[in-house]
């Protein structure tokens, strides 16, 4: 993840799994994902090449190379390796535990386990780059929000006039949404910067983020034409 990567083998019967290393999902509003930080291509290049070493090592028996119950850190910005020591196999994980309680992955709701349910918007909530410019010369004035993170913002194409917001502090803070929607009032794209917009845009990463930006636009004020 952006400048960082970590490599490990979880190997059955040999050292912890997945889940033991990590029982719970952080709070989605800490979890690090590509879509928000980025990857840097060299970090990814360098971690594949360990990656694809960790297999063939498993596959000849190299125990030694094997990073079992061991962790590889990469730190990209300063060209250094660190590794880390990882706990044994839990007795308690559902997974390879004494006693699992879980036998297929159908079994785990992992929308609920990692704090992350899927949302999307309706068809006739979502509108294209096209169809934003049909909207922007029929109806004149039109509110625009953008929840991406401040490089997408930055350095992407944007609507000008629109108001950035990321899509966690929508979510995190109330009182943040309420305060895009007083913004939306006064500054907006279009012909009139004085009409009050008829129509809320959201533009969003994913279809996912833009579900959420909607929903929360619309608990702060905006209870209609939200897209």
């Amino acid at each position: 993840m952006a400048w960082e990567g970590y490599v490990t083998l979880l190997c059955s019967g040999a050292g912890p799994c997945y889940r033991c290393l990590f029982p719970e999902a952080p709070a989605y509003e800490s979890q690090r994902v590509a879509a928000r930080v980025g990857i840097m291509g060299t970090v990814a290049g360098i971690i594949g090449q360990l990656m694809a070493e960790q297999a063939v090592a498993a596959l000849v028996g190299n125990l030694d190379a094997m990073l079992v119950q061991r962790m590889l850190s990469f730190d990209g910005k300063k060209t250094s390796f660190c590794e880390i020591k990882l706990r044994g196999r839990s007795k308690k994980c559902p997974i390879c535990g004494d006693n699992p309680t879980i036998k297929r992955a159908e079994e785990v709701d992992y929308d609920s386990l990692c704090n992350l349910p899927i949302r999307e918007l309706k068809e006739e909530e979502r509108i294209d780059f096209a169809g934003f410019r049909e909207i922007l010369a029929e109806q004149g004035t039109v509110g625009v929000v953008d929840t991406r993170e401040r490089p997408r913002f930055e350095q992407i194409a944007k609507a000008v006039g629109a108001i950035h917001c990321p899509i966690f502090e929508l979510k995190k803070r109330k009182e943040r949404a309420e305060e895009i929607v007083g913004l939306i009032k006064t500054r907006k794209v279009g012909k009139s910067s004085q009409a009050l917009a008829r129509i809320v845009i959201c533009i969003a990463y994913n279809k996912n983020d833009a579900k959420y930006g909607a929903e929360a636009l619309a608990a702060a004020g905006i209870v209609s034409g939200t897209t």
